[in-house]
């Protein structure tokens, strides 16, 4: 009987056991849930500390958990902190080395520390899993540009520009049979007004083809552009433009003279100021015999806002502060809209000139900023219209980058393939700016030195 007892007791204790461990299963089950939707919410909300304590308390938990691990490493992605991101893929590969998100992703933070070539046999392993993986063929396009290597680039990017139908094949085949004398070809905008900016210089060289040019530009551009001779037609957005023999972006172009080249083309300022407005600015800052900069310190706000945080272009005024500290040098604010209230409060020591608001507005959108700009000895700017803006000019610009940066600049490179007159300053890790400007100082204290 008393043996009986103590199996009956056994086997009650271990249906006990297993109970338990079932109600454990369930509750963690359940706290997994909650916590992965906490952890979305505060990345929703750029609550990132929070959201990563949400996460890796699920790995925590269960070990191994892949969304968990998925959610945390992306989470590290947006603000940076990719080598941990790169950590939490490859754990996810391990066991999962045909996970195309994972893949994908972690080809996107090594693309985010300026590591392209890292990146991209994570692409082309996707390639062999999907040949027709469209993320895939426009990342590993963009991973060639981002280090430099246009011949692969651009031929990669034309898969996606077929499939947009911005390929321009007629163009092409102009091109390709020398019948492009005579023929139009009508340049779409395509991305913000940096963007039609940087690519308009294409528009000359389709000229020097022989081609008549129609650009279709947004109105904000359209004053400033009207001054370029190589285009035929100009148009502002929302009106109709002339017959033409094809179609396709300004950025577009680049690709497809490249494939039909093989080279860039040599740089030539293709931006020029009215000249009304700048013998009128000359008259106006005549007398001010110091060196001359132009500040910008914030690019479009509901641009930056799409951006990861780390990759976000605008620094605080109150950085730049520093540099009221060196002697004959004078300030003048470039800031366009977003940006303009951080000029309530600015130190005495800290003398930005600033414009008054018929400033851009009579004239036209950057008719007067591009006069200001042909007096001006250097244009400091974050990455926005107006560092594209000086640089079409041909003017020096010291461009301010943060430590996540676009295709367009290549991975580690002080200079720029696009604009000779350009000088790059980049974040060394995300979020430090305060590095960028002590370099900027001693790199403006030594040009005072040399008297450039």
């Amino acid at each position: 009987m008393h043996r009986y007892l103590c199996i009956a007791l056994c086997l009650l204790s271990i249906g006990q056991i297993n109970a338990k461990k079932k109600m454990d299963s369930i509750h963690t089950t359940t706290n997994i849930a909650k916590l992965l939707e906490m952890g979305r919410t505060y990345k929703d909300k750029e609550q990132f500390k929070k959201a990563i304590a949400c996460f890796e308390r699920i790995r925590a938990l269960q070990p191994g958990h892949v969304t968990g691990s998925f959610e945390c490493a992306l989470t590290y992605t947006l603000i940076g902190e990719t080598e941990k991101a790169i950590a939490l893929y490859k754990e996810i590969l391990k066991k999962h080395p045909h996970q195309i998100s994972a893949l994908q992703n972690i080809g996107y933070a090594y693309k985010m520390q300026d590591e392209p070539e890292k990146a991209i046999p994570y692409y082309q392993k996707i390639l062999t899993l999907d040949p027709e993986n469209d993320n895939a063929h426009f990342a590993l396009g963009r991973s060639y540009l981002k280090m430099g290597d246009f011949a692969r680039g651009w031929k990669q990017h034309a898969r996606f520009l077929k499939k947009m139908d911005r390929n321009g094949e007629k163009l092409r085949r102009f091109l390709a049979e020398g019948t492009t004398q005579g023929r139009t070809i009508l340049l779409k905008p395509e991305g913000g007004l940096g963007d039609v900016l940087h690519f308009i210089r294409y528009a000359r060289e389709l000229k020097r083809y022989g081609m008549k040019v129609i650009a279709l530009v947004q109105k904000p551009l359209y004053q400033l552009l009207s001054t370029c001779d190589y285009i035929d037609h100009l148009v502002p957005l929302g009106q109709g433009v002339p017959a033409f023999d094809d179609h396709t972006t300004m950025m577009s172009v680049p690709g497809i003279l490249y494939d039909h080249e093989q080279r860039m083309p040599t740089f030539e300022p293709y931006i020029t100021p009215d000249e009304t407005l700048v013998a009128y600015w000359d008259e106006q800052l005549c007398n001010d015999t110091g060196f001359k900069i132009g500040l910008c310190w914030q690019a479009s706000a509901a641009n930056d806002v799409s951006r990861p945080p780390a990759a976000r272009r605008g620094i605080p005024l109150s950085e730049l502060f520093v540099l009221g500290e060196l002697d004959n040098v004078h300030l003048y604010s470039l800031q366009q809209k977003d940006g303009l209230n951080q000029l309530n409060q600015l130190p005495g020591y800290f003398r930005l000139h600033t414009f008054d608001d018929d400033f851009d507005e009579s004239h036209g959108n950057f008719m007067d900023t591009a006069a200001v700009i042909q007096q001006l000895d250097l244009v400091l700017t974050v990455d926005t219209a107006i560092a594209h803006l000086a640089g079409a000019m041909g003017k020096r610009v010291w461009l301010l980058l943060p430590w996540s940066t676009d295709w367009r600049w290549i991975a580690k490179k002080r200079t720029s393939e696009w604009y000779p007159t350009m000088r790059i300053f980049q974040q060394p890790k995300p979020f430090d700016w305060q590095s960028v400007i002590e370099e900027v100082f001693v790199s403006l204290v030594l040009e005072l030195e040399k008297g450039v």
